[in-house]
């Protein structure tokens, strides 16, 4: 009888405990990382060079001279 006992509390050991909660699907690593950027525009289509200048030639409190902080290059399809 208690050779029963030890065996059966063997296999209660082995089993995975239940507390109520639903265990997270799992997914393979291939279907994990899906790159979704776009892609660049084909070289062969024509480009728009929009540059936007300010009105003034200098700042309205130093009255320096203008410089360019940064640059906004975007491409989009019509």
């Amino acid at each position: 009888m208690e050779g029963e006992i030890g065996q059966l509390e063997r296999k209660l050991e082995e089993l995975p405990l239940d507390n109520g909660e639903t265990p997270a699907p799992t997914t393979p690593a291939s279907e994990a990382r899906v790159n979704r950027a776009r892609k660049p525009v084909p070289a062969h289509l024509p480009r728009d060079t929009i540059v936007h200048t300010p009105s003034a030639n200098a700042g309205p409190d130093c009255r320096g001279p203008l410089k360019q902080i940064r640059s906004n290059v975007v491409e989009q399809l019509e």
